[in-house]
Order: C-alpha cells, then structure tokens, then sequence
C-alpha cells in the first residue's frame, strides 16, 4: 500500500457553483454535496472548499452537510469541525493540527505521471504525508 496521500482543495464561487450576478443568487446544484462526501470519504476526510465567503456561508449553501473551509481568504477556517478565525499579524495563534491535515509538500494540476500515488486525475491535488 503507499503511503501517500491526496487533498482536494476546491474553490466555491466559479467552480463548485456557477457565478451568478449577486452572492445570495448562486445555487447548489442537486446532489452535489453528496457527491463531495463521497469523495471526501474516498480521501479519508481530505477535502475542504476554498472561498472568499465565510464558513458560515459555506454552511447555508451545503446544509446539513459540513466540509473543511478556508473562507473569508484564509481568515476563517474550519478544520475537523472546528472554526478558527485566524489573526491577520504575525503573532497568531497556531492552528492545531494544520501541519498533519493540510501540509502541501507538492501541487499537481492536470494529468498524473504513472505512480502509486496517482490512480485518478481531479483539478487541484496536493500530496500530505501520512498520518503519524
């Protein structure tokens, strides 16, 4: 078995919905939320949105389904459940466990050289290091 692993990181405005004139006018297609359980489940958790909307935005457009987000530009992250609103100085506190849940050692977009760490092609995959 390898001991890699991949992280989907996907942006929510553009990608995961169509944009649309207004925020508030942007709609989650059906089954779309379920579809990214799955694959959160297939990665063993490691999937989480990215957008300039807040965590609790996220929340309203997928409820009841809750992901991993980096909103409001990085400023407001959920992490394992938890929402932790991060200090724009360089003394802020550190978020606990980000090293061993997001911690990218290489980015790869587009089609994958043949190893055991590439069985699929999906838009944005980082590779982390094994859980300890």
């Amino acid at each position: 078995m390898s001991s890699c692993r991949h992280a989907l990181f996907l942006d929510f405005d553009g990608t995961l919905v169509d944009l649309a004139p207004r925020p508030d006018a942007v709609r989650v297609e059906p089954g779309l939320a379920e579809a990214m359980e799955a694959v959160s489940d297939l990665l063993g958790g490691a999937l989480a949105i990215v957008t300039g909307r807040s965590v609790a935005a996220v929340d309203a457009f997928f409820s009841p389904h809750r992901f991993d987000v980096a909103g409001l530009h990085g400023g407001e992250l959920r992490i394992g459940g938890q929402v932790i609103q991060v200090a724009a100085t360089s003394d802020a506190p550190q978020v606990p466990n980000l090293s061993s849940t997001f911690f990218v050692t290489r980015v790869t977009t587009g089609s994958f050289p043949r190893s055991p760490c590439a069985q699929s092609v999906v838009p944005t995959v980082t590779t982390v290091p094994p859980r300890v």
